[in-house]
């Protein structure tokens, strides 16, 4: 019997790659042969829904899960495609535009991201990035520089903040909830709390990231202010751990000899829960087809169902 097999691409070089590949298996006595298919070749995907995909991911995330070519997008750097041209000193803070506050909480460092959603673009205008601190003394640092925005303030970020907490005083007491009650008892109004229920993967979330540093088509919809030191940090020293999708984190010991790495992941962490909230590449999907009939061959890192 004839047996077909089907999988998505993958973000690395693994055993499918390895088997038809580096070692080809085609002149085996039992004929193995790997069929890859891109999905602009799906006849069931609207050209538009193949042209929003190269719009909105990145040039490596386009090749291989839209392509189908062999890669290895977990090599080398998170950030994807990251240049100067990501750094805008001419951003600049606005007082009648929603102000968005991206939350990543830890005692040391905490690490919040401050910034307003232009035409599309992330502005990345300010960060808090404190060691040794609490979310009562950052929200105080906030207040002092942002406390009179007149524009609305958006809290969004880490999902885990809506866990309950020991941290706070009352027995339901949440980070968030610590959060917006220190602004409320600080007189800063209109403010919102708008997180996803769950964190998303954190394949999702850098995809997401390195989609809007920039697109396949060169376009760059991240700008981080300079002041935004750790942040930029993180976009240049981020890094995979070799052979592997987790990203390394600097053990203690190596924090003690170098407190720099004290904020490699949690600023770029903070800022991609704000990017991954408002412009996932999970919401990407065809529109505007007719309830299908019989599921059609999955191609690339697309499926859609034919009539």
């Amino acid at each position: 019997y004839r047996l077909f097999g089907h999988t998505n691409p993958q973000a690395s070089k693994g055993w499918i790659y390895d088997y038809f590949i580096e070692n080809d298996r085609s002149t085996d006595k039992v004929k193995y042969r790997r069929i890859v298919s891109a999905s602009n070749e799906n006849t069931y995907l609207p050209e538009h829904y193949v042209q929003s995909m190269e719009a909105q991911f990145d040039a490596d995330y386009y090749r291989i899960n839209v392509l189908g070519e062999d890669g290895d997008y977990t090599s080398g750097l998170v950030c994807k495609s990251w240049t100067f041209a990501n750094v805008d000193e001419n951003i600049h803070y606005d007082e009648s535009k929603r102000l968005y506050l991206s939350c990543d909480f830890n005692v040391d460092p905490m690490c919040w991201m401050v910034a307003h959603r232009v035409n599309n673009e992330y502005h990345f205008i300010d960060e808090f990035c404190i060691e040794n601190t609490s979310i009562v003394q950052t929200a105080e640092l906030f207040v002092e520089k942002y406390g009179r925005h007149r524009g609305g303030i958006i809290v969004t970020g880490d999902a885990s903040g809506n866990n309950r907490t020991d941290a706070g005083q009352r027995p339901q007491d949440t980070r968030y909830k610590i959060l917006l009650r220190e602004l409320s008892n600080l007189g800063v109004k209109d403010v919102a709390l708008d997180t996803n229920k769950a964190n998303p993967y954190i394949e999702t979330r850098v995809a997401t990231w390195n989609a809007m540093v920039c697109s396949s088509t060169g376009e760059r919809r991240i700008k981080v202010h300079p002041r935004c030191k750790w942040l930029v940090f993180n976009c240049e020293n981020l890094k995979y751990i070799p052979g592997t999708s987790v990203i390394w984190v600097p053990t203690p010991k190596q924090i003690e000899n170098n407190n720099k790495l004290k904020f490699i992941e949690h600023p770029f962490a903070s800022a991609s829960y704000l990017v991954e909230k408002y412009d996932s590449i999970r919401k990407i999907q065809p529109a505007g087809i007719k309830k299908p009939r019989v599921i059609a061959v999955k191609s690339g890192a697309s499926s859609y169902a034919g009539r």
